[in-house]
């Protein structure tokens, strides 16, 4: 057996985790809600926007995970997390100008596909009722394929991913 060492030598630095976007080392404490408002009402609607959606629930812990995740199969409490979500995609939409296009949608959490395929759907169709997305959008989702069903493959089809 062989290998590049040079590769191993590549990997052998600390990086950004890749969920976060800004990387934690930009945030800060003067960063707040007025300022947040101001970038969104600023940016160039030409380019486009990325959406990251955060789901930070899965129904088993996974030993490697480095996300901010809860372990929970209360269907009420992930519901009462979605009318959450529901009212800051209603309010950062307010901010965004309505010819912006979304032209990337990305779940992560915990585990998106642990929302039930009435869930996914429902949190799908809300993003597409409030943003204009584009027709080309890339559309992706962290799967957890222990428990991924077919229902949930197509839901999440049904609301676009790609």
């Amino acid at each position: 057996m062989s290998f590049d060492v040079s590769i191993l030598k590549k990997y052998t630095k600390a990086g950004p985790r890749y969920t976060s976007y800004p990387t934690a080392p930009v945030f800060h404490i003067d960063y707040n809600s007025q300022k947040y408002t101001a970038d969104l009402e600023a940016r160039d609607s030409s380019r486009g926007i990325s959406l990251y959606v955060h789901l930070p629930y899965c129904d088993t812990l996974c030993y490697f995970c480095g996300c901010n995740m809860k372990v929970d199969n209360d269907r009420a409490v992930v519901s009462s997390y979605i009318d959450l979500l529901e009212k800051e995609i209603i309010q950062t939409k307010k901010h965004i100008s309505s010819d912006s296009q979304v032209r990337q949608l990305h779940w992560g959490g915990g585990t998106p596909t642990h929302l039930t395929p009435a869930e996914i759907r429902r949190v799908g169709y809300f993003l597409r009722e409030h943003f204009d997305f584009a027709e080309d959008a890339e559309c992706g989702v962290e799967i957890d394929p222990r428990a991924l069903t077919e229902e949930s493959i197509v839901a999440l089809k049904d609301v676009g991913f790609t």
